[in-house]
């Protein structure tokens, strides 16, 4: 059983994001497309920077399924993640807390971009909300991508 979760459209050409048991996968049209390389093969508009943001929430998708989010809001989730980490620091909360897991430096999150042939662009995890900067290289053909924690917070 398959579930159809967002779609995009780029140009004429309907992208749609599906989950299925076995892992995330892209149909581009009736293709199925399991990897960014193949999705960008199918699709070369998406390297253009005025899809940077859907390419990165498909390059998201492809990797991780819905564990992470695409910060599409800089400073919007840079308030957010210090408003609630100043919260948790000045009253008591149960259960998991974002600070549990130390303080993370969010400034440098910025809105997705293409240098050097790198995809980059910043996440959170919809659990836990911790803060990851991601890399991936866009025009290879393999499917490389790393997901790192941004630094901790210099007190």
């Amino acid at each position: 059983m398959e579930t159809i979760l967002m779609q995009h459209k780029i140009k004429e050409q309907v992208i749609s994001c599906h989950t299925s048991q076995e892992r995330p996968f892209v149909k581009v049209g009736y293709e199925v497309v399991f990897t960014l390389p193949d999705l960008i093969k199918h699709l070369p508009e998406l390297a253009l920077p005025e899809h940077t943001l859907t390419l990165a929430r498909l390059s998201n998708f492809l990797a991780k399924g819905l564990e992470f989010q695409v910060i599409e809001d800089a400073p919007k989730f840079q308030k957010m993640y210090q408003d609630k980490i100043k919260l948790e620091q000045t009253t008591y909360a149960q259960g998991a807390r974002v600070s549990d897991y130390g303080v993370f430096d969010v400034s440098e999150i910025k809105s997705p971009n293409i240098h050097d042939e790198h995809l980059i662009y910043y996440v959170f995890n919809r659990v836990n909300h911790l803060p990851y900067k991601v890399i991936c290289k866009v025009l290879t053909q393999h499917n490389e991508m790393s997901y790192s924690l941004l630094p901790y917070q210099r007190k």
